[in-house]
């Protein structure tokens, strides 16, 4: 029997999505990855892989305090979410590490 049968049709869209994000993410195109991400979240928030994945594309994409927020995101969805704790450890190591310059934000005017 499919387990898909006893999901509601905007879950299966969902997961749809996110297997679209990882074939994106596979092939070097995150922005594809980004998209589909989003829009897995758009259909069911509470995805926490989609909130991790999303975290790894931004990661890649060097916008590491998104990719922190996807992350901490996935593990208050899931908290037994392995990989997104991984993850975010994984982060927090890199930004943690002494003489490394990490940029947060950027700024075209000091107003």
């Amino acid at each position: 029997m499919n387990s898909d049968t006893n999901k509601p049709q905007w879950v299966i869209q969902a997961e749809q999505y996110l297997d679209r994000a990882y074939d994106h993410y596979e092939r070097d195109e995150y922005d594809q990855a980004l998209e589909a991400c989003d829009a897995a979240l758009e259909l069911d928030p509470d995805l926490a892989d989609a909130h991790n994945v999303r975290g790894v594309v931004l990661e890649t994409l060097g916008n590491r305090l998104d990719a922190l927020k996807a992350y901490e995101q996935a593990i208050r969805i899931d908290s037994d979410l392995v990989e997104a704790r991984e993850n975010l450890a994984d982060l927090k190591a890199e930004l943690a590490t002494p003489g490394r310059l990490v940029t947060i934000a950027t700024f075209e005017s000091l107003a």
